[in-house]
């Protein structure tokens, strides 16, 4: 029981990936800031309701200290519909990578069909200035209060070197087993012969010093670069 005129404030504490997607006072919307002010004037009926948001992987969870890698950030997002206009993500979301002393945005992979849905947001890895393991946050872009994370959420490596392949030579059919070797190879996620990107499916292993793929087929006989 509060005196007539008296302001209270009413505060939410979710649990751990669950935030705020409103509140009710009488049925009426009152947005979805962490604490409201409620005037008791007469009986009030307040309402709140959660959402769940989480992040739970990035994929790929590793890549060059060069940036550029296309990520897919798998949770759950409170988004009613997917987003794909540009203005529509950043006005959603804002996503952040640290290491406790380096804070950079990621930016959004613009590329993709549906940038941000109820379980997926596509990104692109910024450059980083060294190898480090860093943390994901995700931000509401409107009320900062409304934040997921995931730590560690995504490790950077050094530029990936090659130092041999072996056999240095195949017909333009491709399909020849190339052995590559060098140091930090775990962090490509693509690569190609002259310019002919290796498929996927070509990629028969891979660790930080060992590549072996498939060749893709190539339109002439000549010498490439491997890339």
């Amino acid at each position: 029981t509060h005196n007539d005129g008296t302001a209270v404030t009413v505060t939410a504490q979710p649990n751990d990936n669950w935030v705020v997607d409103r509140w009710e006072v009488n049925g009426v919307s009152q947005g979805y800031a962490k604490s409201i002010d409620i005037t008791m004037d007469a009986d009030k009926i307040v309402t709140l309701y959660l959402v769940e948001f989480r992040v739970d992987q990035v994929d790929p969870p590793i890549g060059s200290v060069v940036g550029g890698n296309a990520l897919k950030i798998m949770g759950v997002f409170p988004v009613t519909q997917p987003l794909a206009v540009i203005d529509e993500v950043y006005a959603a979301y804002t996503l952040y990578f640290t290491d406790g002393e380096t804070t950079q945005k990621v930016p959004y992979d613009l590329s993709a069909p549906e940038i941000i849905t109820a379980d997926s947001i596509y990104a692109i890895a910024p450059a980083w200035p060294d190898a480090s393991l860093v943390d994901l946050f995700i931000v509401d872009s409107v009320q900062g209060e409304r934040r997921a994370s995931l730590a560690p959420a995504y490790q950077y490596v050094g530029v990936p070197r090659i130092d041999s392949i072996d056999p240095d030579n195949g017909p333009v059919s491709g399909g020849t087993p190339v052995t590559i070797e060098g140091f930090n190879l775990s962090s490509v996620n693509a690569g190609d012969f002259g310019g002919v990107p290796v498929p996927p499916e070509n990629v028969l292993e891979l660790t930080n010093t060992v590549l072996r793929l498939l060749t893709p087929p190539y339109p002439t006989a000549e010498t490439v670069d491997v890339t």
